[in-house]
């Protein structure tokens, strides 16, 4: 099975985590929530030294440690009503991420590893092979909650600078034979069920001024940081 996320940025409130962790006199009410969290991650960040992975949308992290692979895919939801949603692709495995670092090189620059493609050893770390190097370090503080049994909720900050985000994510699990028009196809009625629950729970999804803006990710927020001078103390 393949992994794709559909998932939409919102800002959220101060009073936020008290409105989801207490009783509300808001309607309607959610249905169901159940939390997880606080939880704290150590997120790392890699890329080439030319930036190729950054500037073609894709991301390579580890989170605590654990590596993952992202291709974001702005390209789906072009309207600007949907511009703070986005799908992505997710690689957990090691030999796929392995593989979709190769490849990718591929395309690219032409340069390629074939440790791990030809039968040759597979690395524990994607930086043995590739010189990966370090883009960006930070701390991330998240609670989560599962919206009536079917959204998860995030709600995100960067420890070091205090920036707050909140996230909205819809798994899908996608047969690897599938078409991408039918993962697109998927993709947007995904997007359509994230719409509805932010419109039924306004009284929380409420629309800030700044939502009529694009929501930066934390990434470009801590490179934005970063290019402006400030310094990031862990």
């Amino acid at each position: 099975m393949s992994r794709y996320v559909v998932y939409r940025r919102f800002n959220f409130l101060p009073n936020a985590v008290t409105t989801l962790s207490g009783h509300t006199t808001n309607m309607p009410p959610f249905k169901s929530i159940a939390k997880s969290g606080p939880s704290l991650f150590r997120d790392v960040y890699y890329d080439l030294a030319s930036k190729i992975f950054t500037e073609n949308n894709f991301v390579l992290r580890t989170r605590n440690g654990v590596w993952k692979a992202m291709e974001n895919k702005p390209e789906v939801f072009t309207a600007f009503e949907h511009r703070n949603f986005n799908l992505k692709r997710e690689f957990v495995d090691r030999v796929e991420i392995h593989k979709f670092i190769n490849e990718n090189l591929a395309l690219q620059q032409g340069s390629v590893d074939s440790d791990g493609i030809q039968g040759g050893p597979l690395p524990t770390s994607p930086t043995f092979n590739f010189a990966l190097k370090i883009q960006a370090e930070m701390n991330i503080k998240r609670t989560s909650y599962l919206i009536d049994g079917k959204m998860t909720v995030h709600l995100d900050n960067i420890i070091e600078s205090g920036y707050r985000t909140g996230l909205i994510e819809d798994v899908m699990k996608i047969e690897k034979g599938a078409s991408y028009n039918t993962v697109l196809g998927i993709a947007h009625e995904r997007r359509k069920a994230i719409d509805g629950m932010m419109n039924q729970y306004h009284w929380f999804f409420r629309r800030l001024p700044e939502d009529e803006h694009p929501i930066d990710g934390k990434l470009v927020v801590y490179l934005e940081d970063k290019a402006s001078g400030y310094t990031y103390h862990y």
